[in-house]
C-alpha cells in the first residue's frame, strides 16, 4: 500500500488473547512438553491469523486511530475505500500540503456507520484525489454503542502490559481499548485480559509484547470502543487450530493440519483398509482460492466482508 493509506496489514492485529487460546485447548509447554506450545509461536500465530482475516474480509476488527486520506469525488459523502465502520470522528477537512487546510464545521456533516454525509446532498466534496482527510477511530466492533473513556494515571513505559487508569468502571475482560491521543503509531489498541477492580482507580492488563514498541504518558486517553465480534474470535481460534502444527484439544489432531481424523469415512479391520474424503485445497496465495481451507471460517468471513456501496454524483 502507498504510504499514508491504511490497510488491515499495517499495524498489530490480534483478535484473541493467549489465555483464550489456552482455554480452547492448546496445552502449556511447561505442563506437557511433548504436546505443548510456548507463548512465542502462539503469539505469532495469533497475529498471522488475524492479518489473514483482515486480508480476506478487507476489514479490521480493533479500534485504530487514523488520519486517513479519502476521496470526495464531487459527491455529498466520503468514506474509507474499504468502508470500515467509523467509531469516532474528530475532524473532517480538506488538506493539501502547502496549499490549503480547511476543517468542515461539525454542523456541516453527519457521521453514519461507514461514511460521512454532508448535511445536504447539494453540498459537494471536491473531487481532487485524496484531499479529504478523516481524523478518527475506525474498526468493526460489537457492543460499541456506549464508549467508556478514562485516562492513564501513570506513564505507560515500553514493554509494559499493565496500564494504570483513573476509572475501571464498565471496562471488562475482552474489551477492545484504544490508548493514546493521536493517530498511529502514537496510539495502540489492546484487548483487556484482566481488570484490577470493578470500579474506581485501578489497572488493566494486556499482552505486553503485542505493544512492545509503544509508550504513552500519564494523562493519555484510554477509551473502550467495544469488543471484537464473537464470530471473528471463533474464526481466529479455528484458523490457529487448523494451521499451527500443535494440537488444540483432541490429541488426534496433533500434527494434523489437514484434519485426517475428521476426514475418515470408513474403515475395515481384516487386512486393514480405510477411505477418506479428499483433502482441502492447498492453502496459500491463490492455492486456496482466497479460502482459509475451513468451510466454517469461510462462511464467517463472508458475513464480515466489505459491503457494497454505490456512490453517484448525479
Amino acid at each position: 500500500m502507498p504510504s499514508g493509506f491504511a490497510s488491515g496489514l499495517q499495524t498489530v492485529f490480534s483478535y484473541v488473547t493467549i489465555p483464550q487460546v489456552r482455554a480452547a485447548g492448546i496445552l502449556d509447554e511447561t505442563a506437557d512438553p511433548e504436546f505443548g506450545i510456548d507463548d512465542v509461536p502462539l503469539r505469532a500465530a495469533i497475529r498471522t491469523m488475524s492479518h489473514w482475516i483482515n486480508r480476506l474480509t478487507d476489514q479490521w476488527f480493533l479500534p485504530v486511530r487514523l488520519n486517513e486520506k479519502a476521496d470526495g469525488a464531487y459527491t455529498s459523502v466520503t468514506r474509507l475505500p474499504n468502508l470500515v465502520p467509523i467509531l469516532d470522528l474528530f475532524d473532517l477537512r480538506l488538506e493539501r500540503e502547502g496549499l490549503i487546510v480547511f476543517s468542515y464545521p461539525r454542523i456541516a456533516y453527519q457521521v453514519k456507520q461507514r461514511y460521512v454525509m454532508m448535511v445536504t446532498k447539494h453540498v459537494r466534496i471536491p473531487d481532487y484525489p485524496h484531499w479529504v482527510l478523516m481524523d478518527g477511530v475506525f474498526g468493526w466492533l460489537v457492543d460499541d454503542y456506549v464508549q467508556v473513556q478514562t485516562t492513564l494515571t501513570a506513564d505507560l513505559p515500553y514493554g509494559s502490559g499493565v496500564a494504570s487508569v483513573a476509572e475501571t468502571a464498565r471496562i471488562r475482560v475482552g474489551d477492545a481499548v484504544l490508548i493514546g491521543n493521536t493517530p498511529e503509531p502514537a496510539s495502540t489498541s489492546v484487548i483487556v485480559e484482566a481488570v484490577s477492580a470493578p470500579s474506581g482507580p485501578g489497572t488493566i492488563t494486556f499482552d505486553p509484547l503485542l505493544v512492545a514498541d509503544f509508550t504513552a504518558a500519564s494523562g493519555a486517553k484510554v477509551v473502550k470502543y467495544g469488543r471484537v465480534p464473537d464470530l471473528i474470535q471463533r474464526a481466529c481460534l479455528l484458523m490457529i487450530r487448523d494451521h499451527i502444527p500443535y494440537k488444540i484439544g483432541d490429541i488426534d489432531t496433533f500434527m494434523d493440519p489437514f484434519g485426517k481424523g475428521t476426514r475418515l469415512n470408513s474403515e475395515s479391520v481384516e487386512g486393514y483398509s480405510y477411505s477418506m474424503t479428499s483433502a482441502p485445497a492447498q492453502n496459500g496465495h491463490g492455492g486456496g482460492a482466497w479460502s482459509t481451507g475451513n468451510v466454517e471460517v469461510d462462511d464467517i468471513l463472508t458475513q464480515f466482508s466489505t459491503p457494497a456501496m454505490y456512490i453517484g454524483n448525479a
